[in-house]
């Protein structure tokens, strides 16, 4: 039985080797990529007049990789208030080069590869936030996996931003990711 099994592990190790499946992902193999995100969350804010409630948050992403440096990130933020079913959205747009720091709302923005993801981490006025777009080979080319955790920010409290509606400054009392799916496509 065993024996069996280590064949059987040696037989997938040697396949996905020989495939491809192992190679990381690099710079060069995305260039030219378009990847498209959708992350819903359902956070609970405080407004800069003091009204606390729930929202729901879908931010959509399309980033067009321009070379193995440069890309254009199309992201659309919709917020629908729970209690009032109103629903505002906005686009923001911008042209990034990895690793080259940039102003981006209220903080600055960095896009990276690190490992097998490409990452923005961005400051907020009170906090941080961390999109991360996690790639794996599959046997139909790259898949992608979204997630975007925020970070608090040591002895300051919550988080705080100007609001993705250009309404206010925001305190994000708690998130909750509800859902998120990514995908890569060569146009």
């Amino acid at each position: 039985m065993r024996g069996g099994f280590l064949a059987w592990l040696f037989f997938g190790l040697v396949t996905c080797t020989s495939s491809g499946l192992a190679q990381p992902i690099s710079l060069a193999e995305l260039a030219g990529t378009r990847i498209d995100g959708v992350i819903v969350q359902h956070r609970t804010v405080r407004t800069a007049e003091g009204k606390t409630g729930p929202n729901r948050t879908t931010v959509k992403y399309a980033i067009t990789m321009l070379s193995e440096s440069q890309l254009t990130v199309v992201h659309t933020v919709t917020v629908t208030k729970l209690r009032t079913g109103e629903t505002l959205t906005r686009t923001f747009s911008e042209k990034a080069t990895l690793e080259r720091p940039g102003k981006f709302r209220d903080g600055t923005a960095v896009w990276l590869l690190q490992g097998e993801s490409l990452v923005r981490l961005r400051t907020q006025k009170e906090g941080a936030v961390m999109l991360t777009f996690a790639f794996a080979r599959t046997d139909k080319g790259l898949s992608c996996k979204l997630t975007a955790p925020f970070a608090r920010e040591v002895g300051v409290g919550a988080l705080a931003s100007e609001s993705a509606l250009g309404t206010s400054r925001v305190e994000i009392l708690n998130v909750k990711e509800m859902s998120s799916n990514c995908s890569v496509s060569r146009p």
